[in-house]
């Protein structure tokens, strides 16, 4: 949220050629872009092998995926993660004809309504919300009682 923390909002933004890189069931309220990519040039991008991101929850906004000088959706996508999956993906307010196949894309006002309390701070999905977009047999988003037994054990060995 750049209002909330300064920055421009984007949830990732990621270039210059790293491999390998999965994003898998993340919940995302974000204000920029789902994901900026970039590097090299116009005339000689550098693309990103074995891109992965799959399974989230994300708010379109302007741009979602974007590339550095090649706009927003497929054409972006085709230049920095040629060979990228990006698949069982809500982007809600984005436009199903700009990305593959297989992702969801509700108004803003429909994701809001499939969480349990939003305006209270509570994004977990409501029981069969977006139950038929999975390939992985759970529902897109972050797995809220995995991540709370995740932090109770972080507690308990003295992180913080």
């Amino acid at each position: 949220n750049g209002p909330a923390w300064g920055g421009n909002g984007v949830f990732l933004q990621v270039g210059d050629e790293p491999a390998d890189i999965t994003v898998e069931h993340n919940t995302v309220i974000q204000t920029g872009n789902v994901i900026t990519a970039y590097g090299g040039t116009r005339a000689s991008p550098r693309p990103i092998h074995g891109f992965r991101f799959a399974h989230n929850i994300a708010i379109h906004n302007a741009y979602g995926i974007f590339g550095n000088g090649y706009g927003t959706g497929a054409t972006a996508m085709n230049v920095y993660f040629p060979d990228g999956e990006i698949e069982g993906n809500v982007l809600a307010g984005g436009n199903s004809s700009r990305y593959p196949a297989g992702n969801a894309f509700p108004s803003v006002d429909d994701l809001m309504g499939q969480f349990v309390d939003p305006d209270g701070g509570d994004y977990r999905l409501r029981p069969d919300a977006f139950s038929s977009l999975s390939s992985d047999g759970k529902p897109p988003g972050v797995d809220h009682a995995a991540l709370m037994k995740a932090m109770r054990g972080a507690r308990g060995s003295g992180l913080r």
